[in-house]
């Protein structure tokens, strides 16, 4: 069958298994600290012996004052406000730490420049041949350096650090989702809300998609340190691949330290999201390079394989890392009778490595092993040697996913429960302070897990599973502290999350919500309401409804969203797009026009008894189909749904293509869940298709759309093999009380959305859609 086929960006899994345990001990570099080192902070001195900051705050932009992302400036009906570009670079990276550069690597040459001048106006960097004993040379992959700047661009925060510096602790369970933590929590107590982080005060619950629909953690990680969504496999970069700046980089700038800790391994692409920037798969040996160099003052957890010279335990062919990281100023432990006796020096870096991939699970971790609570104490220590605070600190639960993915629900327990005790390990530190913001949340749902009654005094609760692997189910977060007050009890999104973790580095002023378009299946952001359904449900009031359809745009994508509740298993939602409404290239009758039943989606769509509506020149050349609850990312085509071509250069009749579209179906507008807890308006599907989908002669084009272009849309309603027909319809069937069902049926109209309202060939969807006839 021909089928549009789109790279996937996998990201690969990292075993489970521990491999031979490194020997215990404790290892400092050895004689007198580099002198182009600082005692404080280990950042490159100029040669008056003044710390010289690698990167330009790039907080200063004036971009940053307004939100990130969203669409062009335009009427906003519902959403009012213009918001930026959203691939507009005011995030990008300025670039990595040179404090990062190892002393065995190659160092920065480049002239001071005054804070004043662009990052562009940089003087060239040149590197100078490392000694003959260097490591590798750690700048295999790009540099992202930047120059540094000069001594009298310093701003009293770098110079001269006040006595106290408020902290950032977040707690990432990877994968916990409401049910992971509810099941730890009646395990141990009988009640679904009694874990000791459940206590902290502020709660929310929190949107997780990425822009290709369903995150995976590669992009949950980037916007949870860096604020803008990306695509799924991309790390700390944008949907184009340019590299955004991170909160430890921000952290850095301000001379703050930062911390990574994992049960999982350092190398982990959940993790490296904090630390690299990189559109592409990454292996081992590459993040654990980039992660030396850009040197986290604290770094624990597993993937010693990475780290390693050549031999039986190491993935590397050469040298490995360790002797660079030593000559660096890090203090390296390799057990945890080692990691529990180290104490922090003046630099207070160190780096752990505790098995050769991941740490084993909880219920099953030797006494070689430290747990995630002796982890945490040990992180906290030597971030805070000075007392002063001013740290950035990263937990993450990495076991509660890999259980989840595994349906172990005693795995999820254990691992929810090691959390909750590294938690209160920082609680305890934090509770005589009002500087420190801490938060627990999840970075994603794994596994779809609903818990029931039962449990207690260690028993399990009684379960259901959802579909294996990510799903688009909210998280919750915890937080207390500077900037917690955000999460009242409301829904916002892992873009938000990271506002509260950044505004302690800026003055404590929380930013405004990020705008940016996100496939969620939450529809308040989508500028247009185009029609509203005026029938009753004919399928089963609250189980079945298409209640409204929105409609916006972006420079890159086309976001149409159906308010409404679907019963996964037992219907279909199919729209009909129409790209050049009265030209009639397409598809007019749908019933009897097509023949191809190579998948579900498609099998849908050929049985669909309905005809063209009353508008002149309708042809539809794609469809977008939801059948029986396929939510197809943005990088796979499933036989369930997504996005098909039915004629001319999108396809044929008898053989549909398969294009790329990312689905996504809010929690809340499952009809599967609680209809009590289910919520009114504006929640539902949301499909986002790439404009180079719908215009793919323009894909190599200066303008993404022809000038002027509009497009025409019908959505409808059909049961699970697609030969009945709902009476919900958008536009609606007018005073339609009962189904179609079977009966031949002529559309009642169509949606028409101008993409390019003055003519410039780049959407702006500014006008406002119109129903027609």
């Amino acid at each position: 069958m021909a089928a549009m086929r789109v790279r996937l960006l996998a990201v690969a899994a990292l075993a489970w298994a521990c491999a031979t345990e490194m020997d215990p001990g404790v290892t400092y570099p050895d004689g007198p600290r580099s002198p182009t080192t600082d005692a404080r902070t280990n950042r490159p001195v100029d040669d008056g012996g003044g710390v010289v900051p690698a990167m330009m705050d790039a907080t200063s932009s004036p971009a940053d004052a307004g939100p990130d992302g969203g669409r062009p400036d335009a009427a906003r009906p519902l959403d009012q406000g213009a918001a930026a570009d959203p691939d507009a670079s005011t995030d990008a990276a300025p670039g990595v730490d040179a404090a990062a550069v190892l002393d065995a690597g190659p160092r920065l040459d480049a002239a001071p420049m005054s804070d004043a001048a662009p990052m562009s106006d940089a003087a060239p960097m040149t590197d100078a041949a490392p000694p003959p004993d260097a490591a590798p040379d750690l700048d295999a992959a790009p540099r992202l350096d930047a120059a540094p700047v000069a001594d009298a661009a310093l701003t009293p925060d770098q110079a001269a650090p006040p006595a106290r510096r408020p902290s950032v602790v977040l707690f990432v369970g990877a994968g916990m989702g409401a049910g992971h933590v509810a099941a730890a929590s009646r395990a141990a107590t009988g009640a679904a809300d009694r874990l000791r982080f459940q206590a902290l005060p502020q709660v929310a619950f929190l949107r997780t998609s990425s822009l290709s629909g369903v995150t995976d953690a590669p992009a949950a990680a980037t916007v949870l340190a860096t604020g803008r969504p990306t695509l799924n496999g991309h790390l700390g970069v944008d949907r184009a691949g340019t590299p955004l700046t991170n909160l430890f980089e921000r952290a850095r700038m301000r001379g703050w330290r930062t911390g990574l800790v994992t049960t999982g391994a350092l190398t982990d692409p959940g993790l490296a999201a904090w630390a690299l920037h990189s559109a592409d798969a990454l292996t081992g040996e590459r993040v654990a390079n980039d992660l030396a160099r850009l040197g986290p003052d604290v770094m624990l957890g597993g993937g010693a394989r990475a780290f390693r010279p050549m031999g039986p335990d190491s993935d590397r062919g050469d040298e490995g890392l360790l002797g660079a990281l030593m000559s660096a100023g890090y203090a390296i432990v390799e057990s945890a009778a080692a990691l529990d006796t180290a104490r922090p020096d003046a630099d207070g870096r160190l780096v752990g490595l505790f098995a050769g991939d991941a740490l084993a699970p909880p219920g099953a971790r030797p006494a070689s092993q430290p747990t995630l609570e002796a982890m945490v104490e040990a992180a906290i220590r030597h971030l805070d040697a000075d007392g002063a605070g001013g740290f950035v600190l990263v937990v993450r639960a990495d076991h509660v996913g890999r259980a989840a993915a595994a349906r172990d629900l005693q795995g999820v327990v254990d691992a929810v429960a090691a959390l909750d005790a590294a938690f209160d390990a920082a609680r305890a530190w934090a509770d005589d302070r009002d500087d420190v913001t801490l938060v627990v949340t999840g970075d994603r749902e794994v596994g779809g897990l609903e818990v029931g009654g039962g449990g207690g005094g260690g028993a399990l609760p009684d379960v259901t599973w959802g579909a294996p692997g990510e799903t688009n189910r909210r998280v919750t977060v915890w937080a207390r502290g500077p900037g917690a007050a955000t999460f009242d009890g409301t829904e916002a999104d892992l873009a938000r999350l990271h506002d509260v973790l950044r505004a302690p580095l800026e003055g404590g002023v929380v930013r405004p919500p990020s705008s940016a378009l996100v496939p969620d299946g939450h529809l308040t952001d989508l500028r247009w309401a185009a029609t509203v359904q005026t029938n009753p449900a004919g399928f089963g009031d609250g189980f079945n409804e298409l209640d409204a359809l929105r409609l916006d745009v972006d420079p890159h994508t086309l976001a149409v969203g159906i308010e409404g509740r679907f019963e996964r298993a037992h219907n279909a939602v199919v729209v009909l797009v129409d790209v050049d409404p009265g030209a009639g290239t397409g598809v007019a009758d749908l019933r009897g026009a097509l023949s191809d039943r190579d998948g579900l989606a498609d099998a849908v769509l050929t049985a669909a008894p309905v005809t063209a509506p009353p508008v002149d020149g309708f042809g539809a050349e794609l469809a977008i189909v939801l059948a029986q609850g396929a939510e197809p990312r943005l990088e796979q085509l499933v036989p369930g749904g997504g996005l098909r071509g039915l004629s001319g250069r999108f396809g044929s009749p008898d053989d549909l293509a398969w294009l790329p579209a990312a689905v996504a179906v809010h929690e809340r507008a499952r009809a599967d869940t609680d209809r009590a807890a289910a919520g009114g308006a504006d929640i539902g599907l949301e499909v986002h298709l790439p404009l180079s989908a719908l215009y793919p002669e323009r894909v190599d084009a200066l303008t993404p759309v022809p000038p002027d272009a509009a497009i025409d849309l019908v959505a409808f309603l059909v049961n699970d093999d697609g030969s009945f027909l709902s009476n919900h319809a958008l536009p609606p069937f007018p005073d339609q009380a009962e189904n179609p069902g079977a009966a031949a049926t002529p559309l009642p109209g169509v949606v028409r959305f101008a993409l390019d309202s003055d003519g410039d060939g780049r959407p702006d969807g500014a006008a406002a859609p119109e129903v027609l006839p």
